[in-house]
């Protein structure tokens, strides 16, 4: 997917999406996961377990959107590892 934007301005845009977006979801997903092991047991635990998924999906969906405005120089490598095993 190509964006009608010049390079520097997405460029711009993917590193705001890393740096920002992307970090504070992987730390909400570390916060959910640390109120999981405190409260592992009744109707709370089913509400972190959903906001944890929620997070999750969330940190994806900024990573996808970040490659698709800015994608590797040499397509990335790293991707196919990263992502397997996932369903």
């Amino acid at each position: 997917m190509s964006m009608p934007f010049p390079q520097d301005e997405r460029a711009r845009v993917a590193h705001a999406l890393h740096d920002g977006v992307a970090q504070t979801l992987a730390a909400l997903g570390y916060e959910l996961a640390a109120a999981a092991r405190d409260c592992p047991d009744g109707p709370a635990a089913a509400r972190i377990a959903t906001a944890r998924s929620l997070a999750a999906a969330a940190l994806e969906e900024a990573r996808t959107v970040g490659l698709s405005v800015q994608p590797p120089p040499h397509g990335d490598p790293l991707r196919p590892l990263l992502t397997e095993g996932r369903a």
